[in-house]
């Protein structure tokens, strides 16, 4: 069994004078005395490093010095070989003036910038008119609960869209590539399926009447009627067969909806509530002013 030795020094941070360990503190410490070889030069174990640094120092110089006479060799020889040559050119150069070609027609209208497609400007601006209606819509969402606020607001501009794209399928029958009257008409299904989606019909599935009330229901009726009256014209406008049939079954919701006379939901009627409050308080700031 061992035994635990209690003489054991303990370090506690502090080094007296009687350290064994460390030098006291008056010690010092002794020169080493440099033996002198036979010929004068002190015994240093770095003499041999110096030396080698030297005559790499050395020999580095002579290599520049040859690498710069080669530069200098080889730039003469360059220019004993092209001063003819130059001279040759400016010789040439004055005796044949450059030509200048004259331009054909042909030249003329193929350099031309390409007609502009009146077509474009009209999908172009369809196409902004979309999105910033699109926009409006989503921005607008507690302002729009009203039926009037409504109508005025969504249903007309989506009107208006769906009345343009008429006028540029008429116009422009023939002209328009396949792509954009399918892209372009998909644009126009979405702002009519987002118009049955905003203000008092708000809700997860498009053209749900049970909430809105009998009026929006009519509302809406009306403006389906006038817009798209039936499949064949959803198809004349470039809708699927599926978004025609869509079209079609929401304009039967919307009769049922206003056949029945029911009144708007509490959530409906509360939002239009707190948005006619809110249009008061907009309305006496502006008579303030």
């Amino acid at each position: 069994r061992q035994t635990m030795n209690t003489q054991r020094r303990t370090f506690r941070g502090r080094a007296g004078p009687t350290d064994s360990r460390l030098p006291k503190y008056n010690a010092r410490r002794r020169k080493v005395q440099r033996s002198k070889d036979d010929d004068g030069t002190k015994n240093n174990k770095y003499a041999d490093d110096d030396e080698r640094k030297r005559q790499a120092e050395t020999a580095s110089a002579h290599q520049q010095d040859e690498n710069d006479e080669l530069d200098s060799e080889m730039e003469d020889s360059v220019d004993v070989e092209m001063g003819p040559v130059a001279d040759d050119q400016e010789d040439h150069g004055a005796s044949a003036p450059i030509e200048s070609s004259p331009l054909t027609a042909s030249d003329t209208i193929s350099g031309e910038a390409p007609q502009h497609n009146p077509l474009d400007d009209e999908v172009s601006h369809l196409m902004k008119r979309i999105k910033n209606n699109r926009e409006g819509f989503s921005l607008s969402k507690d302002g729009l609960v009203n039926a009037q606020e409504y109508q005025m607001n969504v249903l007309n501009a989506v009107k208006n869209c769906i009345a343009e794209w008429r006028g540029i399928l008429g116009h422009f029958s023939t002209e328009i590539p396949p792509e954009t009257k399918r892209s372009s008409a998909l644009a126009i299904f979405e702002l009519l399926q987002q118009s049955l989606q905003c203000g008092p019909l708000t809700g997860a599935k498009p053209g749900y009447f049970k909430r809105c009330g009998s009026e929006v229901a009519t509302i809406v009726h009306a403006f389906l009627l006038q817009t798209i009256a039936s499949e064949e014209e959803a198809l004349d406008l470039g809708f699927t067969d599926k978004q025609a049939v869509a079209v079609e079954t929401w304009t039967r919701a919307a009769f049922k909806a206003a056949e029945n006379k029911k009144p708007p939901s509490k959530s409906v009627l509360q939002k239009q509530k707190a948005a006619n409050q809110s249009k008061e308080k907009k309305d006496k700031k502006k008579k303030k002013k």
